[in-house]
């Protein structure tokens, strides 16, 4: 089976490259793959080191994203650059508290607040 194509806009505010995920439900292992690798080719191929993910269409996500964002924090720490995750949903931020993810990513409320922090 194909991969699908992962369902992400970008767009580069003030040298800090925005990935917003547009799906809301992340779960398919094909989708995730190639969500992965969409991410890591990007951050191989872009000029600049730092990035945010903004998750506020996710409204569920398989616990296989949260290898990827690890993943896609060390492409980016290689890169010396730094990587903000913003606007995730009340429950999705439980669960990176109770894996302690949230202590290893920076989660901002907002895109100004998470590209504002890079600056």
């Amino acid at each position: 089976m194909a991969a699908t194509e992962p369902q992400i806009a970008t767009k580069n505010i003030k040298n800090v490259i925005v990935i917003t995920l547009l799906t809301p439900q992340l779960i398919e292992d094909t989708e995730i793959a190639s969500l992965e690798q969409s991410l890591l080719q990007m951050i191989k191929k872009a000029n600049v080191v730092n990035f945010v993910l903004n998750f506020e269409n996710v409204i569920f996500l398989s616990s296989a994203v949260l290898r990827v964002l690890i993943k896609v924090n060390s492409a980016i720490n290689e890169k010396r650059g730094k990587l903000r995750l913003c606007e995730i949903a009340s429950e999705i931020l439980e669960v990176f508290k109770i894996t302690r993810l949230n202590k290893v990513f920076d989660i901002r409320k907002d895109v100004d607040a998470a590209v504002e922090s890079l600056q």
